[in-house]
Protein backbone atom coordinates (compact mmCIF):
# COMPACT_ATOMS: atom_id res chain seq x y z
CA UNK A 1 0.00 0.00 0.00
CA UNK A 2 3.29 2.41 0.80
CA UNK A 3 4.09 2.19 -3.02
CA UNK A 4 1.07 2.80 -4.34
CA UNK A 5 0.13 6.16 -6.49
CA UNK A 6 -2.87 6.90 -4.15
CA UNK A 7 -5.42 5.37 -1.58
CA UNK A 8 -9.14 5.13 -3.49
CA UNK A 9 -12.49 4.13 -1.92
CA UNK A 10 -14.82 3.02 -4.05
CA UNK A 11 -18.67 3.28 -3.17
CA UNK A 12 -20.97 1.32 -5.36
CA UNK A 13 -23.77 -0.43 -4.69
CA UNK A 14 -23.38 -3.56 -7.14
CA UNK A 15 -20.38 -5.32 -5.86
CA UNK A 16 -19.39 -7.15 -9.74
CA UNK A 17 -18.87 -3.35 -10.67
CA UNK A 18 -17.44 -2.77 -7.37
CA UNK A 19 -15.02 -5.21 -7.47
CA UNK A 20 -14.16 -4.58 -11.68
CA UNK A 21 -13.10 -1.23 -10.39
CA UNK A 22 -11.13 -2.43 -7.78
CA UNK A 23 -9.39 -5.03 -10.27
CA UNK A 24 -8.82 -1.99 -12.87
CA UNK A 25 -7.50 0.43 -10.03
CA UNK A 26 -5.08 -1.96 -8.56
CA UNK A 27 -3.84 -3.19 -12.36
CA UNK A 28 -3.40 0.79 -12.61
CA UNK A 29 -0.59 1.05 -9.98
CA UNK A 30 -3.76 2.81 -7.29
CA UNK A 31 -4.18 0.99 -3.56
CA UNK A 32 -8.01 0.24 -3.04
CA UNK A 33 -8.87 0.92 0.48
CA UNK A 34 -12.07 -0.44 0.64
CA UNK A 35 -15.18 -0.39 -0.50
CA UNK A 36 -19.01 0.74 0.19
CA UNK A 37 -22.44 0.09 -0.86
CA UNK A 38 -24.45 3.06 0.68
CA UNK A 39 -24.30 6.45 2.00
CA UNK A 40 -23.46 5.49 5.69
CA UNK A 41 -20.45 2.97 5.45
CA UNK A 42 -19.26 5.79 2.78
CA UNK A 43 -19.09 8.66 5.37
CA UNK A 44 -17.64 6.01 7.69
CA UNK A 45 -14.68 4.79 5.83
CA UNK A 46 -14.39 8.16 4.62
CA UNK A 47 -13.65 9.67 8.27
CA UNK A 48 -11.43 5.77 9.44
CA UNK A 49 -9.59 5.56 6.24
CA UNK A 50 -9.03 9.01 4.87
CA UNK A 51 -8.66 8.33 1.52
CA UNK A 52 -6.68 10.33 -1.37
CA UNK A 53 -9.46 10.39 -3.87
CA UNK A 54 -13.72 8.74 -3.94
CA UNK A 55 -15.45 7.18 -7.31
CA UNK A 56 -18.53 7.72 -6.03
CA UNK A 57 -21.73 6.12 -7.91
CA UNK A 58 -24.58 8.51 -7.94
CA UNK A 59 -27.42 5.12 -7.83
CA UNK A 60 -27.00 4.25 -4.06
CA UNK A 61 -29.25 2.10 -1.96
CA UNK A 62 -30.74 3.39 0.84
CA UNK A 63 -32.26 7.07 1.38
CA UNK A 64 -29.36 9.43 0.37
CA UNK A 65 -27.89 9.04 -3.04
CA UNK A 66 -24.49 9.75 -4.04
CA UNK A 67 -24.45 12.90 -5.35
CA UNK A 68 -25.76 14.27 -1.16
CA UNK A 69 -22.82 12.27 0.18
CA UNK A 70 -20.48 13.01 -2.16
CA UNK A 71 -21.54 16.64 -1.03
CA UNK A 72 -21.36 15.67 3.01
CA UNK A 73 -18.18 14.26 2.66
CA UNK A 74 -16.12 16.99 0.81
CA UNK A 75 -17.73 19.25 3.30
CA UNK A 76 -16.49 17.23 6.23
CA UNK A 77 -13.52 15.98 4.94
CA UNK A 78 -12.55 18.04 1.44
CA UNK A 79 -11.91 14.86 -0.02
CA UNK A 80 -11.80 14.43 -4.20
CA UNK A 81 -14.89 12.83 -5.80
CA UNK A 82 -15.29 11.47 -8.78
CA UNK A 83 -18.89 10.56 -10.05
CA UNK A 84 -19.64 7.13 -11.81
CA UNK A 85 -23.01 6.59 -13.48
CA UNK A 86 -25.11 5.46 -16.12
CA UNK A 87 -27.14 8.67 -16.32
CA UNK A 88 -26.26 11.88 -18.20
CA UNK A 89 -29.32 13.80 -18.22
CA UNK A 90 -28.91 17.73 -17.52
CA UNK A 91 -30.67 17.38 -14.67
CA UNK A 92 -28.31 15.08 -12.80
CA UNK A 93 -25.27 16.87 -14.43
CA UNK A 94 -26.66 19.99 -13.03
CA UNK A 95 -27.07 18.57 -9.10
CA UNK A 96 -23.32 16.97 -9.05
CA UNK A 97 -21.64 20.67 -10.06
CA UNK A 98 -23.40 21.50 -7.23
CA UNK A 99 -20.99 19.24 -5.38
CA UNK A 100 -18.20 20.60 -7.26
CA UNK A 101 -16.48 16.97 -8.27
CA UNK A 102 -13.16 16.40 -9.83
CA UNK A 103 -14.48 14.32 -12.60
CA UNK A 104 -17.67 12.86 -14.25
CA UNK A 105 -17.44 9.65 -15.76
CA UNK A 106 -20.40 7.90 -17.59
CA UNK A 107 -20.85 3.77 -17.08
CA UNK A 108 -19.63 1.81 -19.15
CA UNK A 109 -16.06 3.55 -19.44
CA UNK A 110 -12.57 2.52 -20.71
CA UNK A 111 -9.42 1.98 -18.31
CA UNK A 112 -7.66 4.86 -20.15
CA UNK A 113 -10.78 7.22 -19.40
CA UNK A 114 -10.77 6.49 -15.87
CA UNK A 115 -6.79 6.68 -15.38
CA UNK A 116 -7.40 10.13 -16.94
CA UNK A 117 -10.18 11.75 -15.32
CA UNK A 118 -8.20 9.78 -12.00
CA UNK A 119 -5.07 11.60 -12.54
CA UNK A 120 -6.16 15.20 -13.42
CA UNK A 121 -8.33 14.58 -10.17
CA UNK A 122 -5.15 13.96 -7.84
CA UNK A 123 -3.22 16.38 -9.74
CA UNK A 124 -6.16 19.14 -9.24
CA UNK A 125 -6.52 17.84 -5.59
CA UNK A 126 -2.59 18.26 -5.18
CA UNK A 127 -2.35 22.04 -6.73
CA UNK A 128 -5.71 22.79 -4.51
CA UNK A 129 -3.84 21.44 -1.37
CA UNK A 130 -0.67 23.43 -2.24
CA UNK A 131 -2.82 26.69 -2.65
CA UNK A 132 -4.24 26.27 0.58
CA UNK A 133 -0.80 25.76 1.99
CA UNK A 134 0.21 29.30 0.42
CA UNK A 135 -2.86 30.99 1.59
CA UNK A 136 -2.43 29.50 5.07
CA UNK A 137 1.39 30.82 5.28
CA UNK A 138 0.68 33.87 3.53
CA UNK A 139 -2.59 35.00 6.09
CA UNK A 140 0.06 33.79 9.01
CA UNK A 141 2.73 35.77 7.59
CA UNK A 142 0.06 38.51 7.05
CA UNK A 143 -1.56 38.06 10.65
CA UNK A 144 2.22 38.69 12.63
CA UNK A 145 3.34 41.76 11.27
CA UNK A 146 1.07 45.25 12.57
CA UNK A 147 0.67 45.92 8.82
CA UNK A 148 -2.78 45.60 7.53
CA UNK A 149 -2.59 44.65 4.07
CA UNK A 150 -5.51 46.09 1.40
CA UNK A 151 -6.60 45.67 -2.19
CA UNK A 152 -8.57 49.40 -2.55
CA UNK A 153 -10.23 51.00 -6.10
CA UNK A 154 -10.84 54.27 -7.29
CA UNK A 155 -14.19 54.58 -5.57
CA UNK A 156 -12.71 53.98 -1.98
CA UNK A 157 -13.99 50.78 -1.67
CA UNK A 158 -11.69 48.35 -0.53
CA UNK A 159 -10.96 44.57 0.26
CA UNK A 160 -8.64 43.31 3.84
CA UNK A 161 -6.88 40.03 3.65
CA UNK A 162 -7.50 39.82 7.40
CA UNK A 163 -9.15 40.83 10.47
CA UNK A 164 -6.95 42.90 12.15
CA UNK A 165 -8.88 46.32 10.33
CA UNK A 166 -11.85 45.37 12.93
CA UNK A 167 -9.39 46.03 15.62
CA UNK A 168 -8.84 49.36 14.11
CA UNK A 169 -11.94 50.18 13.10
CA UNK A 170 -14.44 48.44 14.60
CA UNK A 171 -15.27 46.91 11.42
CA UNK A 172 -15.05 43.64 10.31
CA UNK A 173 -12.96 43.04 6.60
CA UNK A 174 -16.17 41.14 5.51
CA UNK A 175 -17.92 44.81 6.04
CA UNK A 176 -15.65 46.32 3.75
CA UNK A 177 -15.75 42.94 1.80
CA UNK A 178 -19.67 43.16 1.16
CA UNK A 179 -19.36 47.10 0.87
CA UNK A 180 -21.12 48.04 3.53
CA UNK A 181 -18.73 50.09 4.40
CA UNK A 182 -16.22 52.28 2.18
CA UNK A 183 -12.90 53.57 3.79
CA UNK A 184 -14.16 57.31 2.96
CA UNK A 185 -16.41 56.31 5.41
CA UNK A 186 -13.61 55.92 8.36
CA UNK A 187 -11.63 59.34 7.15
CA UNK A 188 -12.39 62.25 8.83
CA UNK A 189 -13.67 64.74 6.52
CA UNK A 190 -11.06 67.30 6.81
CA UNK A 191 -8.18 64.92 6.12
CA UNK A 192 -10.00 63.34 2.39
CA UNK A 193 -8.91 66.23 0.40
CA UNK A 194 -5.30 66.36 1.39
CA UNK A 195 -5.23 62.34 0.90
CA UNK A 196 -6.90 62.45 -2.79
CA UNK A 197 -4.07 65.39 -3.48
CA UNK A 198 -1.21 62.53 -2.64
CA UNK A 199 -3.13 60.24 -4.70
CA UNK A 200 -3.58 62.50 -8.03
CA UNK A 201 0.00 63.36 -7.32
CA UNK A 202 1.12 59.63 -7.23
CA UNK A 203 -1.03 59.37 -10.45
CA UNK A 204 0.78 61.81 -12.44
CA UNK A 205 4.42 60.34 -11.20
CA UNK A 206 6.07 57.59 -9.63
CA UNK A 207 2.15 55.35 -9.11
CA UNK A 208 3.26 55.09 -5.37
CA UNK A 209 2.12 56.96 -2.46
CA UNK A 210 2.64 57.66 1.64
CA UNK A 211 -0.15 59.63 3.40
CA UNK A 212 -1.13 60.09 6.98
CA UNK A 213 -4.73 60.93 8.31
CA UNK A 214 -6.96 60.30 10.67
CA UNK A 215 -9.97 57.53 10.52
CA UNK A 216 -12.63 57.42 13.09
CA UNK A 217 -13.79 54.16 13.93
CA UNK A 218 -17.08 52.65 14.34
CA UNK A 219 -17.67 53.87 17.88
CA UNK A 220 -15.87 57.62 16.92
CA UNK A 221 -12.66 57.23 18.48
CA UNK A 222 -9.75 58.96 16.43
CA UNK A 223 -6.63 56.99 15.20
CA UNK A 224 -3.65 57.96 12.85
CA UNK A 225 -3.01 55.78 10.08
CA UNK A 226 0.01 55.55 7.83
CA UNK A 227 -1.07 54.20 4.24
CA UNK A 228 1.72 53.11 2.19
CA UNK A 229 0.59 51.79 -1.55
CA UNK A 230 1.02 51.34 -5.12
CA UNK A 231 -1.48 51.72 -8.26
CA UNK A 232 -1.74 49.55 -10.54
CA UNK A 233 -3.12 50.41 -14.29
CA UNK A 234 -5.02 48.30 -16.68
CA UNK A 235 -3.67 48.05 -20.45
CA UNK A 236 -5.81 50.96 -21.36
CA UNK A 237 -3.56 53.11 -18.61
CA UNK A 238 -6.84 53.35 -16.21
CA UNK A 239 -6.79 52.91 -12.29
CA UNK A 240 -7.46 49.01 -12.09
CA UNK A 241 -6.90 48.80 -8.21
CA UNK A 242 -4.76 50.24 -5.61
CA UNK A 243 -2.24 47.88 -3.21
CA UNK A 244 -0.49 48.75 -0.06
CA UNK A 245 -0.71 48.31 3.49
CA UNK A 246 -2.19 50.68 6.29
CA UNK A 247 -0.16 50.81 9.43
CA UNK A 248 -1.49 52.31 12.71
CA UNK A 249 0.58 55.05 13.82
CA UNK A 250 -1.28 56.92 16.32
CA UNK A 251 0.92 56.60 19.08
CA UNK A 252 3.77 57.78 17.12
CA UNK A 253 2.21 60.64 16.34
CA UNK A 254 1.32 61.61 19.34
CA UNK A 255 4.69 61.18 20.82
CA UNK A 256 5.44 63.83 17.64
CA UNK A 257 3.18 66.06 18.60
CA UNK A 258 3.94 65.94 22.39
CA UNK A 259 7.79 66.59 21.28
CA UNK A 260 6.64 69.05 18.63
CA UNK A 261 4.38 70.90 21.52
CA UNK A 262 7.45 70.78 24.22
CA UNK A 263 9.98 72.23 22.03
CA UNK A 264 7.32 75.11 20.87
CA UNK A 265 6.82 75.75 24.83
CA UNK A 266 10.45 76.13 25.65
CA UNK A 267 11.40 78.18 23.00
CA UNK A 268 8.30 80.43 23.63
CA UNK A 269 9.29 80.19 27.56
CA UNK A 270 12.47 81.32 26.35
CA UNK A 271 11.52 84.40 23.95
CA UNK A 272 9.29 85.68 27.00
CA UNK A 273 11.71 85.43 29.44
CA UNK A 274 13.93 87.44 26.98
CA UNK A 275 11.35 90.09 26.22
CA UNK A 276 10.09 90.18 29.62
CA UNK A 277 13.73 91.10 30.72
CA UNK A 278 13.58 93.84 27.91
CA UNK A 279 10.40 94.57 28.87
CA UNK A 280 11.01 95.53 32.40
CA UNK A 281 14.13 97.92 31.41
CA UNK A 282 12.34 99.83 28.59
CA UNK A 283 9.15 100.04 30.79
CA UNK A 284 11.33 101.86 33.54
CA UNK A 285 13.38 103.55 31.40
CA UNK A 286 10.14 104.98 29.27
CA UNK A 287 8.05 105.49 32.31
CA UNK A 288 9.88 108.74 33.56
CA UNK A 289 10.03 110.83 30.55
CA UNK A 290 6.55 110.16 29.91
CA UNK A 291 5.97 111.49 33.15
CA UNK A 292 7.91 114.68 32.48
CA UNK A 293 5.71 115.43 29.22
CA UNK A 294 2.83 114.90 30.80
CA UNK A 295 3.55 116.87 33.42
CA UNK A 296 4.61 120.01 30.80
CA UNK A 297 1.72 119.72 29.30
CA UNK A 298 -0.45 120.33 32.59
CA UNK A 299 1.78 123.18 32.76
CA UNK A 300 1.27 124.56 29.14
CA UNK A 301 -2.59 123.96 29.57
CA UNK A 302 -2.58 126.10 32.50
CA UNK A 303 -0.59 128.89 30.48
CA UNK A 304 -2.50 128.61 27.59
CA UNK A 305 -5.94 128.58 28.79
CA UNK A 306 -6.94 131.07 26.17
CA UNK A 307 -5.55 129.44 23.26
CA UNK A 308 -6.85 128.79 20.21
CA UNK A 309 -9.22 125.76 18.77
CA UNK A 310 -6.17 124.11 17.13
CA UNK A 311 -3.90 124.82 19.20
CA UNK A 312 -6.26 122.87 22.45
CA UNK A 313 -7.41 120.52 20.14
CA UNK A 314 -3.09 119.24 19.03
CA UNK A 315 -2.68 119.22 22.81
CA UNK A 316 -5.35 116.99 23.72
CA UNK A 317 -3.76 114.37 20.71
CA UNK A 318 -0.53 115.12 22.48
CA UNK A 319 -2.10 113.84 25.82
CA UNK A 320 -4.13 111.15 24.29
CA UNK A 321 -0.62 109.44 22.94
CA UNK A 322 1.00 110.42 26.07
CA UNK A 323 -1.99 107.69 27.82
CA UNK A 324 -1.96 105.17 24.89
CA UNK A 325 2.39 105.31 25.68
CA UNK A 326 1.78 105.00 29.60
CA UNK A 327 -0.97 102.14 28.86
CA UNK A 328 1.78 100.13 26.67
CA UNK A 329 4.22 101.30 29.86
CA UNK A 330 1.73 99.31 32.28
CA UNK A 331 1.08 96.46 30.23
CA UNK A 332 4.91 95.56 29.96
CA UNK A 333 5.34 96.28 33.68
CA UNK A 334 2.34 93.77 34.30
CA UNK A 335 3.85 91.19 31.43
CA UNK A 336 7.49 91.39 33.04
CA UNK A 337 6.22 91.00 36.68
CA UNK A 338 2.65 89.51 37.04
CA UNK A 339 1.02 90.97 40.56
CA UNK A 340 1.10 88.56 43.68
CA UNK A 341 -2.55 87.28 43.83
CA UNK A 342 -4.83 88.15 46.45
CA UNK A 343 -7.28 85.13 46.59
CA UNK A 344 -10.68 85.22 47.92
CA UNK A 345 -14.05 83.27 47.15
CA UNK A 346 -16.24 84.99 44.56
CA UNK A 347 -19.68 84.34 42.82
CA UNK A 348 -18.93 83.75 39.22
CA UNK A 349 -22.77 85.03 38.61
CA UNK A 350 -21.81 88.22 40.39
CA UNK A 351 -18.77 88.89 39.19
CA UNK A 352 -20.39 88.67 35.51
CA UNK A 353 -23.51 90.85 36.51
CA UNK A 354 -20.81 93.56 38.33
CA UNK A 355 -18.86 94.12 35.01
CA UNK A 356 -21.58 93.95 32.97
CA UNK A 357 -22.98 96.43 34.75
CA UNK A 358 -19.44 98.65 34.64
CA UNK A 359 -19.16 98.35 30.43
CA UNK A 360 -23.06 99.66 30.04
CA UNK A 361 -22.54 102.76 29.00
CA UNK A 362 -19.86 101.16 26.53
CA UNK A 363 -21.97 98.60 25.31
CA UNK A 364 -24.74 101.19 25.04
CA UNK A 365 -23.17 103.28 22.78
CA UNK A 366 -22.30 100.61 20.62
CA UNK A 367 -25.66 99.40 19.91
CA UNK A 368 -24.49 96.31 21.50
CA UNK A 369 -27.07 94.32 24.02
CA UNK A 370 -24.86 91.93 26.78
CA UNK A 371 -27.09 89.01 27.49
CA UNK A 372 -26.23 87.01 30.16
CA UNK A 373 -27.26 83.39 30.79
CA UNK A 374 -25.91 82.67 34.74
CA UNK A 375 -25.58 79.43 36.03
CA UNK A 376 -28.75 78.04 38.96
CA UNK A 377 -25.96 76.30 40.54
CA UNK A 378 -22.56 76.50 42.64
CA UNK A 379 -20.74 79.17 40.60
CA UNK A 380 -17.64 80.01 43.58
CA UNK A 381 -14.52 80.37 42.79
CA UNK A 382 -11.41 80.95 44.74
CA UNK A 383 -9.26 83.69 42.68
CA UNK A 384 -8.66 87.32 43.06
CA UNK A 385 -10.98 89.34 42.20
CA UNK A 386 -9.51 92.18 40.45
CA UNK A 387 -7.31 90.31 37.83
CA UNK A 388 -10.39 87.94 36.64
CA UNK A 389 -12.85 90.78 36.28
CA UNK A 390 -9.53 92.46 34.55
CA UNK A 391 -9.70 89.94 32.18
CA UNK A 392 -13.42 89.75 31.72
CA UNK A 393 -13.36 93.29 30.83
CA UNK A 394 -10.77 92.63 28.68
CA UNK A 395 -12.68 90.07 27.08
CA UNK A 396 -15.78 91.86 26.75
CA UNK A 397 -14.03 94.79 25.22
CA UNK A 398 -12.57 92.85 22.49
CA UNK A 399 -15.49 91.55 21.92
CA UNK A 400 -17.38 95.43 21.36
CA UNK A 401 -14.40 96.30 19.11
CA UNK A 402 -15.55 93.04 16.84
CA UNK A 403 -18.86 93.94 16.31
CA UNK A 404 -18.71 98.00 14.91
CA UNK A 405 -22.67 97.41 13.41
CA UNK A 406 -23.78 96.50 17.15
CA UNK A 407 -25.19 93.19 17.88
CA UNK A 408 -25.47 90.84 21.15
CA UNK A 409 -22.63 89.41 23.07
CA UNK A 410 -24.06 86.56 25.54
CA UNK A 411 -22.23 85.63 28.46
CA UNK A 412 -22.69 82.35 29.61
CA UNK A 413 -21.84 81.13 33.27
CA UNK A 414 -21.33 77.42 33.71
CA UNK A 415 -19.27 75.72 37.35
CA UNK A 416 -15.98 77.48 37.49
CA UNK A 417 -16.60 78.46 33.77
CA UNK A 418 -17.66 82.00 31.86
CA UNK A 419 -18.03 82.31 28.07
CA UNK A 420 -18.47 84.98 26.21
CA UNK A 421 -20.11 84.66 22.68
CA UNK A 422 -19.94 87.79 19.99
CA UNK A 423 -21.44 87.86 16.46
CA UNK A 424 -18.42 89.56 14.89
CA UNK A 425 -16.56 90.15 12.30
CA UNK A 426 -14.74 86.60 13.57
CA UNK A 427 -10.75 86.05 13.62
CA UNK A 428 -9.34 83.83 10.17
CA UNK A 429 -7.16 80.67 11.37
CA UNK A 430 -3.60 81.91 10.91
CA UNK A 431 -4.18 84.24 12.89
CA UNK A 432 -6.47 82.95 15.95
CA UNK A 433 -3.21 80.42 16.16
CA UNK A 434 -1.30 83.83 17.36
CA UNK A 435 -4.17 85.58 19.49
CA UNK A 436 -2.24 84.78 22.58
CA UNK A 437 1.38 85.92 21.00
CA UNK A 438 2.77 88.65 23.46
CA UNK A 439 2.51 92.09 21.30
CA UNK A 440 0.11 90.76 18.39
CA UNK A 441 -2.53 92.41 17.54
CA UNK A 442 -5.45 91.81 15.01
CA UNK A 443 -6.38 95.80 15.70
CA UNK A 444 -3.78 97.04 13.90
CA UNK A 445 -5.83 100.67 12.76
CA UNK A 446 -7.35 100.87 16.31
CA UNK A 447 -3.32 100.92 17.67
CA UNK A 448 -4.08 97.81 20.06
CA UNK A 449 -1.10 96.65 21.96
CA UNK A 450 -1.24 92.92 21.72
CA UNK A 451 -0.46 92.53 25.14
CA UNK A 452 -4.12 92.28 26.62
CA UNK A 453 -4.85 89.00 25.26
CA UNK A 454 -1.35 87.17 26.95
CA UNK A 455 -1.57 89.17 29.83
CA UNK A 456 -5.49 87.49 30.21
CA UNK A 457 -4.09 84.28 29.59
CA UNK A 458 -1.54 85.01 32.02
CA UNK A 459 -3.82 85.46 34.77
CA UNK A 460 -5.88 82.41 34.10
CA UNK A 461 -3.25 80.61 34.40
CA UNK A 462 -1.73 81.75 37.53
CA UNK A 463 -4.88 80.53 38.50
CA UNK A 464 -4.48 76.67 37.43
CA UNK A 465 -7.00 77.29 34.90
CA UNK A 466 -6.99 77.73 31.05
CA UNK A 467 -8.35 79.72 28.71
CA UNK A 468 -9.42 78.88 24.81
CA UNK A 469 -10.60 80.97 22.18
CA UNK A 470 -12.86 79.59 18.49
CA UNK A 471 -13.60 81.92 16.12
CA UNK A 472 -14.53 81.55 12.37
CA UNK A 473 -14.58 84.88 9.97
CA UNK A 474 -17.56 85.99 9.64
CA UNK A 475 -19.85 84.07 12.31
CA UNK A 476 -17.89 85.28 15.50
CA UNK A 477 -15.75 84.14 18.74
CA UNK A 478 -16.02 82.44 21.36
CA UNK A 479 -13.50 82.74 24.08
CA UNK A 480 -13.57 80.22 27.42
CA UNK A 481 -12.05 80.90 30.72
CA UNK A 482 -12.08 77.90 33.00
CA UNK A 483 -10.84 78.08 36.51
CA UNK A 484 -10.88 75.85 39.30
CA UNK A 485 -14.34 75.07 40.52
CA UNK A 486 -15.35 75.26 44.45
CA UNK A 487 -12.79 75.43 46.67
Amino acid sequence: MADVKAHILIVEDESIVAMDLKFRLEGLGYGVCGVASNSVEAMDKAAALKPDLILMDIVLKGDIDGIETAAQIYQRFSTPVIFLTAYGDDKTLQRAKLTQPYGYIIKPFETRDLYTCIEMALYKSEMEEELKKSELKYRLLINTIPNIVFKGYVDWSVDFFDNKIEALTGYTADDFAQRRVKWSDCIVAEDIPAAQEAFIRALKTTKSYLREYRIKNKEGAVFWVSEAASIVLDKENRVEYISGAFLDVTKRKGTELALQKAQETLVYSEKLAAIGRLASGVAHEVKNPLGIIMGGLEYLEQKLSSADEETRSDMKKVREAVKRADAVIQGLLKFSRPADLKIEKINLNDMVNNVIALLQYKTQLAKIKVCPELSGGDTTVSVDRAQIEQVLINVLLNAVEAMPLGGQITVRVGSGIIEVRDVGEGISAHDLSKLFEPFFTTKRDKKGTGLGLYISRMIVENHRGKMAIESELGKGTLVRIMLPAGA
